[in-house]
């Protein structure tokens, strides 16, 4: 129930999120928020998807070297949660939020590479 109410949360909040700061912001501190939450019910899958809707809203704000420090620090749990399908969806999605948001003069080494 919490990852639900969360996802409904942050799909509201990304929509508006790409094209408003302050949606964008709302929708970090509401992650932080869960990731508190999930941190205290000691559960790993939701505590990285607390992370990686904290990333994408990073990336909202072209916060991108931040988005990537969480992004590439939640391989290892996602790897490890593979089979949950909403985590890898998930995962997948926000580095494609992050590589679509490159600019195209950058070096390869500011895209990320996914499973």
């Amino acid at each position: 129930a919490v990852v639900s109410t969360q996802s409904a949360h942050y799909g509201r909040g990304s929509a508006l999120g790409d094209s408003s700061q302050f949606a964008a912001e709302q929708c970090f501190t509401v992650s932080v928020q869960q990731l508190s939450l999930a941190h205290k019910l000691q559960y790993p899958e939701l505590m990285s998807t607390c992370w990686l809707y904290a990333a994408l809203s990073l990336i909202q704000l072209n916060r991108r070297k931040e988005a990537k420090q969480i992004i590439l620090s939640q391989y290892p749990t996602v790897m490890r949660f593979k089979n949950h399908r909403y985590l890898t969806s998930l995962y997948s999605a926000t580095v494609f939020k992050y590589n679509a948001t490159a600019d195209l003069n950058l070096k390869k080494s500011s895209v990320i590479t996914i499973l």
